[in-house]
């Protein structure tokens, strides 16, 4: 018996075990407008779709060889393939794909009506990557990792692992035990965090001195502490009613403070502090945190 057409109703009696259809006898004006499967439909080499696939579960593509691929292909420039996941209403819906003829990049977007109104990353043909709407967010102990670039010899690391910027709250105090009975006026300090490099800059000014103890005037309260070795210093834009001093002061880093320091080897003495102090800086100091 020939076959000529395929009806679904035809095969629901189980009549036809197996049937052998020669090459290009059924085609797509022959078949139904739907065919419903209730087990696994296997086929074996090339499958060409002409119209629209539709699924209520899962579409598994496996092999026992080689390498498995979905390929979407356009009759032409102008006509941009895409992969969009509809949400339950069926009016909200993500996608992704080849959205532009000229660029030929992928775009990852927001939209809806069958378009993509909201672009929210693209990987473009020339390998950069674009985050239009959103951060790159990264986890704890991670980062970017430049190990594919040269480096000089002593290189102990290349992953960019932290970035950080807020305020922090300085004092003027001793080297010795902690300040009590303080005042401050205004006050505006800022720091910034890239990698283990640490960027502060301040500006202070005290109304009252209170009681503090030690040899030597410094700044406290840096927004993180600094490594053992000392690598760290800066210097003054500006002070005011600090001792009689006539050559600059800069600052050594050093025990998460800063020393202030005159002409680089002369510590200031805590005695130059006085109740209207006030000191404009900035400092660069590494930090293990």
């Amino acid at each position: 018996m020939a076959i000529d057409k395929l009806k679904s109703s035809a095969l629901l009696d189980g009549s036809i075990d197996t049937a052998d259809i020669a090459d290009d006898a059924v085609t797509s004006a022959k078949l139904d407008t739907n065919i419903d499967i209730a087990g696994t439909l296997d086929v074996t080499g090339a499958t060409t779709l002409d119209s629209t696939l539709t699924s209520q579960g899962d579409i598994s593509i496996s092999a026992p060889s080689g390498n498995p691929k979905v390929s979407i292909k356009t009759a032409g420039v102008g006509n941009n393939p895409f992969v969009e996941y509809r949400a339950g209403n069926n009016t909200v819906f993500d996608n992704m794909g080849v959205f532009s003829a000229s660029d030929d990049y992928w775009r990852v977007g927001h939209g809806g009506s069958g378009s993509v109104t909201t672009e929210l990353m693209a990987v473009k043909a020339d390998g950069n990557v674009l985050i239009h709407n959103g951060n790159l967010a990264v986890a704890d102990g991670h980062g970017i990792d430049f190990s594919g670039t040269s480096n000089v010899t002593g290189t102990s690391s290349e992953l960019l692992d932290d970035y950080e910027e807020g305020t922090f709250v300085p004092t003027f105090e001793g080297d010795g035990a902690a300040a009590s009975g303080q005042s401050y006026g205004s006050t505006t300090a800022h720091y910034v965090k890239v990698g283990s490099l640490v960027y502060v800059a301040f500006d202070f000014r005290l109304t009252n001195k209170g009681t503090t103890a030690g040899s030597y005037l410094v700044i406290r309260g840096l927004p993180f502490p600094c490594l053992s070795s000392n690598l760290g210093g800066g210097s003054t834009g500006w002070y005011q009613n600090i001792g009689s001093h006539n050559t600059p002061i800069t600052f050594y880093a050093a025990a998460s403070q800063l020393y202030l320091m005159l002409g680089g080897t002369q510590y200031v003495p805590l005695s130059s502090l006085a109740n209207a102090s006030r000191i404009l800086g900035f400092a660069n100091y590494r930090t293990s945190a």
